[in-house]
C-alpha cells in the first residue's frame, strides 16, 4: 500500500502493529482505533495517531480490504475522503460479483 510506505518510520511501525493485531485477534473494541463509520454498511475507518486507513469486510474471501489511507484532519472522517471509500469498495464489490480475480486498485 503506497500510502503506508510513504507515512514516516514510526507512523509505519505503529499502523504495521496495528494491522497485524487485527489481523490476529479481530477488530478492537476501542473506538478510537476502529469505528464503523455512520450511516455506512460494512464501512469502517481504522485510526492509529493521525492516521486514517478506510476499509470493509470481504465476507466472501474472510479479507479486511483496505480501501485507502489519509492523515487524520479532524475528529470526524472528511466526507469526500468517505465518498472515495464507498466508491472503492462499490467497484471491488461489483468486481467480485462479477466473478474476476483482477481486483481495483486501491490507491
Amino acid at each position: 500500500m503506497d500510502f503506508l510506505t510513504g507515512l514516516q518510520k514510526p507512523d509505519e511501525k505503529k499502523v504495521r502493529r496495528l494491522l497485524l493485531r487485527i489481523a490476529e485477534y479481530g477488530p478492537p473494541r476501542n473506538t478510537e482505533k476502529w469505528r464503523e463509520l455512520k450511516g455506512e454498511v460494512n464501512l469502517c475507518e481504522i485510526k492509529s495517531h493521525q492516521v486514517r486507513l478506510f476499509c470493509f469486510f470481504d465476507e466472501h474471501r474472510k479479507r479486511l480490504i483496505i480501501t485507502h489511507g489519509c492523515f487524520k484532519q479532524q475528529d470526524e472522517a472528511d466526507p469526500q475522503e468517505i465518498k472515495h471509500a464507498r466508491d472503492l469498495r462499490d467497484a471491488y464489490l461489483r468486481e467480485q460479483r462479477r466473478g474476476h480475480d483482477e481486483r481495483p486498485r486501491m490507491v
